[in-house]
């Protein structure tokens, strides 16, 4: 989904003519979507350019706001500095796994799923749009390699429903994926459940599946009895299939991967996961919430390889973002006590909405705020913003 724009109100296309294929330079924008397009021919990116300042001035003489535009181009390298500046961002090529940190908004590799994204026939990653508005998405996936410890190297690939947001993140919106996930550690929830179950369903589309599997929980987790998330998933369609989640994999000890960087991570990992069964022979997939640094999944992976799976596919939820803004990031207020409003899940309804810590005490419930309405209003009020042009009059919702 786009993160930062309003895909119905798009006023400019910023296309990066250096690192696109001429038919996607030629494509015409402008006649299918009544839209301004900016060719930029050349934008040498590590020299100390004055982003803020030049995205500024391009919304300037399109006249419109930064949810109002999105860039489109083939370098990653420019699209992680861009999409801190709360301009939509779509890749053309194939994401690779070093660039899954900065997940863009869309990922497309030819013309016509170009096409299903401006015409929004693609609505985004799966886990962001069933969240969202309970509709299907499109898992984005890429290729990795995993070597065992004598050498032998496996190619594989991992599947993710879209991107996750620390709870101290500075750079997204309330982000409605991310909540859920945090939701998830702590209790079952339907919307996560429905995503794994469809996600395996379009995996064994492809691909020839055996077992499902998970990363297991760390003893300190067993002993304090702690929710066993994946435990709690139903996965009906694909239990009428006889396909259900066994615990394959057990962990041997207990560990904490915060704070550490990429090195210490894999040592951190190495040899922490035991193969329980018989899985010679088999194409597993394995899951798992959040793919950080992917040192736990990929050893998991390397442990069932080792034991003799004959392929294994790991699918996420999210993945871990680290793309920060430099501008402050600003949050609904209440309209009754003017504190601020924070993500919440109204049982009532069973739906996420936008209310402040205390809107079940207020008089009326226009003190809430629904899902679509608060994003909207939340993409308005974290425009870009610079101080010597007021690109709206700053009529926040």
């Amino acid at each position: 989904m786009w993160k930062w724009t309003q895909i119905n109100h798009l006023k400019l296309i910023i296309l990066d003519c250096e690192s696109l294929n001429q038919k996607y330079i030629d494509f015409p924008y402008q006649h299918l979507l009544g839209v301004d397009v900016l060719k930029i021919e050349s934008l040498d990116i590590d020299k100390n350019i004055d982003l803020d300042a030049l995205i500024a001035n391009f919304l300037i003489m399109a006249q419109c706001q930064s949810y109002e535009a999105i860039v489109i181009s083939g370098d990653m390298t420019w699209l992680k500095k861009v999409m801190s500046y709360r301009i939509g961002t779509l890749f053309v090529g194939h994401l690779q796994q070093k660039d899954l940190k900065y997940m863009p908004d869309f990922v497309v590799d030819s013309i016509d799923s170009l096409i299903d994204v401006l015409s929004e026939k693609d609505k985004g990653y799966s886990g962001e749009v069933l969240t969202f508005e309970n509709k299907k998405g499109s898992l984005l996936s890429c290729q990795t390699e995993i070597v065992s410890d004598d050498g032998k190297k496996y190619l594989t690939e991992l599947y993710f429903g879209g991107r996750y947001y620390p709870e101290k993140h500075q750079y997204l919106l309330d982000d409605a994926l991310s909540y859920m996930i945090l939701k998830f550690k702590h209790e079952y929830v339907d919307i996560i459940d429905i995503f794994f179950d469809e996600a395996i369903m379009d995996i064994r589309k492809k691909e020839k599946i055996d077992t499902l599997t998970y990363i297991p929980p760390k003893p300190q987790d067993i002993e304090k009895k702690r929710f066993q998330r994946f435990l709690s998933l139903k996965l009906e369609r694909n239990a009428q299939d006889g396909l259900m989640l066994k615990d394959f994999l057990s962990c041997q000890c207990d560990f904490s991967q915060k704070g550490n960087d990429l090195a210490e991570r894999r040592k951190t990992v190495k040899g922490v996961f035991r193969v329980n069964g018989d899985v010679k022979g088999k194409n597993i997939i394995l899951i798992d919430d959040v793919f950080s640094s992917g040192s736990t999944m990929i050893e998991a992976m390397k442990t069932l390889y080792e034991a003799g799976a004959n392929k294994v596919i790991a699918l996420a939820i999210a993945v871990s973002q680290m793309t920060e803004s430099p501008f402050a990031y600003q949050k609904l207020v209440c309209s009754y006590c003017q504190e601020p409003m924070e993500l919440m899940y109204y049982r009532k309804t069973h739906k996420l909405l936008f209310g402040c810590p205390h809107y079940y005490s207020h008089p009326d419930q226009k003190s809430m705020m629904s899902l679509r309405l608060g994003i909207f209003c939340l993409k308005k009020r974290n425009r870009l913003y610079d101080g010597s042009y007021d690109m709206m009059n700053r009529e926040d919702c």
